[in-house]
């Protein structure tokens, strides 16, 4: 083995120092119950600095031929895989154990859009509890592969999909800045130990030649039109029904201000479950009428034509109710008010909205 350069002795003692710093940094609530907060702060920077040191300490001695960088170089590869191992498996079994991504029954009552980004993803992971404890065996049995020299690859390549979902969930998320730390420097070690084995890598994945057996084309023109079809035809097939975002200025929430059935004015009480409160125009052409109570709400798609401002909506939630809905919007006013006027089946109906947002 060649000698490294300095910088690729700092890159491996600064890897380690971090990766051991955030290790014991992220089990700090469980270790505190043994060892002072401040000890264990002394020793997660202590892990850094040492580490930071030793680089320059082995480029020294490296030059006067007194440290073998061979057997140096492993062990500190064999250290980032162990702290890597050590940190995956403790947290495969938080999630075992539920001392990890626990969530409060308080949030499970509350509507979505009231909760935090953070407190909304560990309410969906709760939801299906088996679905954490798949990631969690995940990680213990990725980390227990990466151990040994013959399935680290294959621990490696079951850890980065893990490792980098767990990622974009924190960042799109807003979870804490520590978790988001963490989960990168591991899978920055992952990736690191993986580039040890980069030529191997290259020539599994770009030069070496699948047994499947192929269709040999004479004309070429064809296989090229066959293949750029996979991409095309989902286009042709999908693109026509894109409606995403179709009616911009109609979609949002709105409340129900007034509300005439069959031209008799009806009385707005917030407790009666059977009284139209809230209409919403949704994304993808959807609307809802919600009646003061989620259990109790109709769900349609519609038709909207944005220079007649003409409306039908086809119900399709609860199942058994067909009555279409034809009306006429108003334009939103300034005061973010507009009227829906028209029929659903043998009811006219006038209902008064004000857009909340």
């Amino acid at each position: 083995m060649s000698n490294k350069t300095f910088i690729q002795k700092l890159i491996v003692c600064i890897l380690a120092g971090l990766l051991g710093l955030w290790t014991i940094h992220t089990l700090e609530k469980f270790l505190i119950k043994w060892i002072a907060l401040n000890v264990l702060n002394l020793i997660e920077f202590s892990f850094l600095i040492i580490s930071i040191g030793f680089a320059f300490f082995w480029h020294i001695r490296e030059k006067s031929k007194q440290l073998n960088s061979e057997n140096v170089i492993a062990f500190w590869q064999g250290l980032i895989i162990y702290i890597i191992s050590f940190s995956l498996i403790s947290f495969g079994l938080m999630k075992l154990l539920h001392l990890h991504i626990t969530s409060s029954l308080v949030w499970m009552d509350k509507p979505s859009s009231s909760l935090s980004d953070e407190a909304l993803m560990e309410v969906f992971f709760i939801r299906e509890p088996l679905f954490l404890l798949l990631i969690g065996c995940l990680e213990i049995i990725g980390s227990i592969l990466i151990i040994y020299r013959r399935t680290r690859m294959l621990g490696i390549f079951i850890l980065l999909p893990v490792l980098l979902n767990i990622i974009l969930m924190n960042i799109f998320y807003n979870v804490g800045m520590g978790a988001t730390i963490q989960a990168i420097l591991l899978a920055i070690g992952l990736f690191y130990i993986l580039m040890q084995d980069y030529e191997s890598i290259l020539l599994f994945f770009f030069k070496t030649k699948s047994n499947v057996v192929s269709l040999n084309f004479k004309n070429k023109t064809l296989k090229y039109i066959i293949q750029f079809s996979i991409i095309l035809l989902p286009l042709l097939i999908l693109i026509p029904n894109y409606n995403y975002n179709k009616h911009p200025d109609l979609i949002g929430k709105y409340v129900v201000q007034k509300l005439v059935v069959n031209k008799v004015n009806i009385e707005l009480q917030p407790c009666k479950d059977s009284l139209l409160s809230l209409v919403y125009f949704d994304l993808n052409e959807d609307v809802v009428f919600y009646y003061n109570n989620f259990k109790n709400i109709k769900v349609g798609s519609i038709k909207f034509n944005d220079k007649t401002r003409q409306l039908e909506a086809l119900w399709r939630f609860p199942k058994n109710f067909h009555d279409t809905l034809f009306a006429t919007l108003s334009n939103l006013d300034q005061a973010n008010k507009m009227t829906l006027s028209g029929t659903m089946g043998k009811d006219t109906l006038m209902v008064e909205l004000f857009k909340v947002n």
